[in-house]
């Protein structure tokens, strides 16, 4: 009798148990570039200055949570503030372990301080770093600071999760840092695991990875209703993960677009759900796999986007105290003033900004050359009205990026512009020429008509360029000057120059607008 009731009572354990775990929570994030902690939320018109993002509101939503559940992260843990690059990542490992973090993709800007210092900060992971499509060009082998999968086990159930990175990696980091790397097909890397991960009997397989699924949806909000197939590119991007493994992938996670899905995105032909978060860690998706109660199969897949608001959700103590050593540390420097701005200096404009042009006339300046060239998305903030302290350089120019001189062809330069400028942006910034281009009936630029220091190009000439080490090593946009002669790394660090710049001329003046222009 004794022996049957506790069977009985082990029974209702048992599927008490079963039933409380047929609901599986993941929390993601991505691309949180060192933003650490909450700040004014200024990007919302309705909300601009109450407290919003951060991981200490992070930890309190997801411990608030009673759903069994696992937390994401999809890569760019560090690189864009002080906090993030003054402890070259380990301050973001040190918090994403305090956190609990299941697992993370590799971001590009995970390569920012090279790979050796990647494979130090994996040590002191207490989550795997994922990279199914990142091999060693030298063996042909996945490289040994990550995982291609992992199997992990949530409320009972087992959840597979692959991670990958972008191919881009080869660009969108300094080239020289991932010359002896492969980022191999995202999708087919996949695929390829796909048969291997089935065979272990798992619950549902979800992706994580460093790429978008809208390439035209870059740092936007974006309701499912309002994506278009044609928005997406589905030979690399993410759509072409899900639909290489047809009918396998629960979930992809994605990244490096800064994109937000508010209520993710369903492709009715891979049968797959999509999510994205923003970036900076102002929110954070919700993803719900909801298993059926009879079969234990997944029935459904919901995602939502939860934005971290400091006074509805709260933060929690332990990971304030955590990150007060950091802060303390790292402010002590940054919050110098050196100078004054008496209106905000930004990164708005269709083509050239205040800010590129303010930039790259000091790049100019400082080694005498003809024309300067600085990318467009290496410029990572804007400086507010009022007091200018090393931090809000250092915000602007995250990247240890250095001067690099060489001489260019007026022809060389003509082509430059060509590769980088079209009817809706510029992927450059500079400064000693103006561009005037016309367009054809579908759009695209036809002509452009360049000026250097006020007169004409000359396309046989050669003229004294100086740029930066990204794009000097082949970054994107950057392929023509890999081709220049005299090249030379002056060592010189571009933030460096900024601050001292405006050490000497403490009142800015910003520099007019108008380098591009549209002709016709």
């Amino acid at each position: 009798m004794l022996r049957k009731m506790l069977f009985f009572v082990f029974a209702v354990l048992l599927c008490g148990g079963y039933a409380a775990a047929e609901k599986v929570a993941i929390y993601h994030t991505g691309d949180v570039h060192g933003w650490y902690s909450a700040r004014p939320a200024a990007w919302d018109k309705d909300n601009s200055t109450r407290p919003c993002g951060g991981f200490a509101v992070l930890s309190t939503l997801v411990k608030k949570d009673k759903t069994p559940h696992i937390l994401l992260d999809s890569g760019d843990w560090y690189q864009g503030t002080p906090e993030g690059n003054l402890t070259k990542g380990m301050a973001s490992v040190n918090i994403m372990n305090l956190l609990g973090y299941t697992a993370s993709a590799i971001g590009n800007h995970e390569y920012d301080y090279g790979p050796d210092n990647l494979a130090k900060l994996s040590k002191s992971a207490k989550f795997p770093l994922l990279g199914a499509n990142i091999y060693n060009i030298s063996d042909g082998q996945r490289v040994s600071y990550a995982k291609p999968y992992i199997i992990t086990k949530v409320g009972g159930k087992k959840i597979a999760i692959i991670g990958e990175s972008t191919e881009d990696t080869k660009t969108s980091t300094m080239p020289k840092y991932v010359a002896d790397l492969d980022f191999k097909n995202r999708a087919q890397e996949v695929a390829k695991l796909i048969p291997e991960i089935k065979e272990k009997d798992v619950d549902a397989i979800v992706v994580i990875t460093h790429g978008g699924l809208c390439a035209k949806c870059v740092g936007q909000t974006v309701e499912a209703a309002d994506v278009k197939f044609s928005d997406f590119d589905e030979k690399e991007g993410n759509l072409s993960i899900a639909r290489a493994s047809s009918g396998t992938i629960a979930l992809v996670l994605g990244g490096h677009s800064h994109t937000g899905l508010l209520h993710g995105y369903y492709d009715s032909q891979s049968g797959t759900w999509f999510g994205e978060s923003y970036g900076y860690l102002t929110s954070v998706t919700r993803a719900e796999l909801d298993f059926n109660d009879k079969t234990g199969k997944l029935d459904n897949v919901t995602v939502n986007l939860v934005p971290l608001w400091v006074d509805t959700i709260g933060e929690d103590k332990r990971v304030l105290r955590a990150l007060k050593p950091v802060s303390t540390q790292v402010s002590a420097e940054m919050d110098k003033v050196v100078g004054y701005t008496d209106r905000a200096i930004t990164r708005k404009g269709k083509f050239d900004s205040d800010l590129g042009n303010w930039v790259s006339d000091i790049m100019r300046e400082t080694v005498g050359a003809d024309i300067a060239f600085q990318n467009t998305h290496g410029i990572r903030a804007d400086i507010a009205a009022g007091t200018i302290t090393i931090r809000s350089i250092y915000q602007v120019l995250p990247f240890e990026n250095t001067l690099v001189t060489m001489n260019l062809t007026g022809g060389q330069i003509l082509f430059l512009m060509r590769e980088n400028l079209s009817h809706l942006r510029s992927g450059m910034q500079m400064s000693g020429l103006t561009a005037a281009y016309t367009t054809n009936e579908k759009g695209d630029v036809e002509e452009i008509v360049i000026t250097v220091g006020g007169k004409p190009i000359d396309l046989a000439a050669n003229y004294k360029v100086v740029t930066n080490n990204y794009l000097s090593g082949g970054g994107t946009g950057g392929a023509t000057f890999k081709d220049g002669q005299n090249i030379l790394d002056t060592g010189i660090s571009i933030r460096d120059c900024v601050i001292d710049s405006v050490r000497k001329n403490p009142s800015v003046n910003i520099p007019a607008g108008g380098r591009i222009a549209r002709a016709d």
